[in-house]
């Protein structure tokens, strides 16, 4: 997996899949013409994740929100973004083989993570 870092404070989604995909930041950017000025929901990284082709096998939510830990211990062989709850809002992470890529500049390679997953696409 790359480990590329968002260059803005609501793409995190934008370096997520392209940190996932391995692709340059670049080439996601414009595969998605809209801003991400408000983030992307759900259906904006279904279409995004097509236009690069790679469609998503399965989105879901959880019930209730999951801290990552817990999550990764049942699900240790998933590799796809997530969704979690911060302080500052929803936010994009990767989550591959039991370890955690936050795309945040202030972040880095994991397999702990305080906050709560609320959802999960798999590619």
């Amino acid at each position: 997996m790359f480990q590329i870092k968002q260059k803005h404070n609501s793409d995190c989604v934008i370096a997520a899949v392209a940190s996932l995909l391995e692709l340059p930041y670049s080439t996601v950017r414009k595969a998605w013409n809209g801003t991400t000025r408000y983030g992307l929901t759900t259906n904006d990284i279904a279409w995004l994740l097509r236009e690069l082709k790679h469609p998503i096998k399965r989105a879901y939510y959880t019930r209730k929100e999951v801290p990552v830990e817990q999550w990764l211990k049942r699900n240790q062989k998933a590799r796809g973004l997530a969704s979690i709850y911060t302080p500052n809002g929803s936010h994009a992470i990767v989550i591959e083989n039991g370890v955690v890529w936050d795309p945040s500049p202030s972040r880095k390679l994991t397999t702990t993570m305080k906050y709560d997953l609320y959802e999960f696409i798999i590619i």
